[in-house]
């Protein structure tokens, strides 16, 4: 009896414990985690040729199944492992155009991961030499002097063939050589000493890729001076005050820093002689002139580069035996001793123009007085001097834009510039050709990049002028041509939203939203890769008819945007997925 009551007791425990496992029973939780996805090789914006491997890098939080491979929207390959590569023949689609291409990663559930979407150039033949020599020049270096005949000796490097180095002095092209090692002859014996010049070159490669050398200033030793310095002359005698008559003799001291020329004699304003060379003296016959008169001497002095010195003015009493008393009939106006013009009337009078003379330079006027005898009697001498000469040039520099930038429209270039006495005009140079000018400030250029190739570089500089011709550089900038539109464009998918479920046979209508800089030409709907519909105007919708796709199925909805040039962009982040049920109760 014991032994039938203990194997009730055990049937029991044994029935209780398997109810109690059949009732705590866990489901299996579903995966639902996409792998990673990503395009290793080749990158975004490459140009590539020939035979090229693709390189597709994958992983998975569990196991990864496959993974596939498009190219323009086609599938090019089904690939299995994390690193697989997939061999691609570019030759029959080298059309020098952007090619598309993107993965998806495919886990044991089915769970989609997409990589970004990238864009290639596709090129047929060799790849296009986009790379600019490199030039500097070794001699003469910067801030040295130079003399005589400088050889101008550059450094020129290029992956291709170099086929030209010009050479600018001043920002103006002197000279053009085709053959290495490229140097230039530069003759400076013509140049003014003490002068301050400019130096740079430019080299092409055969591909007409071209890049600019440092800029070299150089300070000149010649023979050419600037002779400002007048002679210093005076009179030794007569004395000032001292009575003359027959023949006076004109003693004369008289030096210069260069060399004499010529002297000339004046009395009253009237050239009386001119002597070339030493003793430097004068005879004047004073037997002519009215007894007690008063004249005023003097002399001009004429160095080799026609500086003009003036002596004192001597006023002499002429003893004679004329005597005059007759009244003032013409009075002649005289500048360096020559007659510029006269006046019967009083008041006398004449407007000297000046606008013609040079600067620094010293003269001298007076008047002569005519009375009805032909008796004659000058001013004193008046000694004026023009101003000096402007010799400071302007500053300027280019504000806009700045060196090393990238411009990708029209664009208006500035510069600033500055002078003592005021700027008259901006020159701007595009290349070290002259391309316009502006006489107002802020001084600028409208500039139009449009017929420029591509990624090329430009070089721009200007020249400010001021009223006395002087003129200032502004440093040589460079700056590098995008004038087309390389942005794409982006493109969000704003329903379904990832996860969403429906039923087979659900009409689901696809939205998006596309933005682009300059404008949206298309946008393309993918499903599972596939393309089904392309939209072309907003709004970009699309309704998607579920009914021949299967029950409980995973599938993946892809977008490309196209904008006007050919620029193409996805979707950003992950793309999203849906999950049909025949039953529309999730699985």
């Amino acid at each position: 009896m014991k032994n039938f009551k203990f194997s009730v007791f055990v049937f029991i425990i044994i029935l209780l414990t398997n109810v109690i496992f059949m009732t705590c029973t866990v489901p299996e939780v579903k995966d639902k985690t996409p792998p990673t996805c990503e395009i290793i090789y080749p990158v975004p914006g490459q140009a590539i040729s020939g035979t090229v491997v693709v390189r597709i890098g994958a992983t998975d939080n569990n196991e990864l199944d496959r993974t596939l491979l498009y190219i323009d929207g086609e599938l090019a390959a089904t690939l299995k492992g994390h690193i697989t590569e997939y061999v691609w023949d570019t030759q029959p689609v080298a059309d020098n155009q952007d090619h598309s291409i993107y993965a998806v990663a495919f886990d044991k559930e089915d769970n989609a991961g997409f990589s970004g979407a990238i864009t290639v150039r596709v090129v047929s033949g060799v790849l296009p030499d986009t790379t600019a020599p490199t030039i500097a020049i070794l001699n003469p270096i910067d801030k040295s002097v130079v003399e005589d005949t400088v050889n101008v000796i550059t450094q020129v490097q290029d992956d291709s063939r170099v086929i030209k180095v010009e050479f600018f002095i001043d920002g103006y092209l002197r000279y053009t050589t085709e053959a290495s090692p490229f140097n230039y002859q530069w003759v400076v014996t013509n140049l003014i000493d003490g002068s301050v010049h400019s130096l740079f070159a430019r080299a092409f490669d055969e591909n007409l890729n071209q890049s600019y050398s440092n800029v070299v200033r150089v300070t000149i030793k010649s023979n050419i001076v600037i002779d400002n310095e007048p002679p210093a002359v005076g009179i030794i005698y007569p004395t000032n005050g001292v009575t003359v008559k027959d023949t006076t003799e004109i003693l004369v001291n008289v030096t210069d820093n260069i060399g004499i020329d010529r002297l000339q004699f004046f009395a009253d304003g009237q050239l009386q002689s001119t002597i070339t060379s030493s003793p430097w003296r004068f005879l004047w016959d004073v037997t002519g002139l009215v007894n007690g008169s008063q004249h005023k001497i003097f002399i001009i002095a004429f160095d080799t580069n026609q500086n003009q010195g003036v002596s004192q003015e001597i006023n002499v009493i002429v003893q004679s035996d004329i005597i005059d008393n007759v009244a003032v009939i013409n009075v002649e106006f005289y500048f360096d001793g020559t007659l510029i013009g006269n006046d019967e009337t009083p008041p006398y009078e004449h407007i000297l123009d000046i606008s013609g003379l040079q600067p620094n330079s010293t003269h001298t006027l007076y008047a002569i007085a005519y009375d009805g005898a032909e008796n004659i009697t000058q001013t004193p001498l008046q000694s004026v001097s023009i101003a000096p000469k402007d010799l400071i040039p302007p500053t300027v520099q280019i504000i806009n834009p700045n060196n090393g930038a990238t411009i990708t429209n029209d664009i208006v270039i500035t510069a600033q510039a500055q002078d003592q006495n005021g700027v008259t005009f901006v020159e701007f140079f595009i290349n070290g050709v002259l391309v316009g000018n502006d006489s107002i400030s802020p001084y600028t250029y409208n500039w139009s990049i449009m017929s420029l190739p591509n990624n090329s570089v430009q070089t721009l500089f200007a020249k400010a002028y001021d009223a006395a011709g002087n003129v200032g550089n502004s440093t040589l900038i460079s700056v590098t041509i995008l004038n087309q539109d390389i942005i794409p464009p982006t493109v969000t998918i704003l329903y379904p939203t990832e996860g969403s479920q429906f039923s087979a046979g659900t009409i689901v209508t696809i939205s998006a939203d596309a933005q682009d800089n300059i404008g949206i030409d298309k946008v393309e709907f993918y499903i599972d890769g596939d393309l089904l519909a392309t939209v072309t105007q907003a709004p970009y919708k699309y309704d998607w008819d579920t009914t021949n796709y299967g029950d409980g199925q995973n599938h993946s909805i892809y977008l490309k945007a196209y904008d006007q040039a050919g620029n193409v962009g996805t979707q950003s982040g992950k793309i999203p997925h849906s999950i049909f049920n025949q039953t529309g109760i999730a699985s």
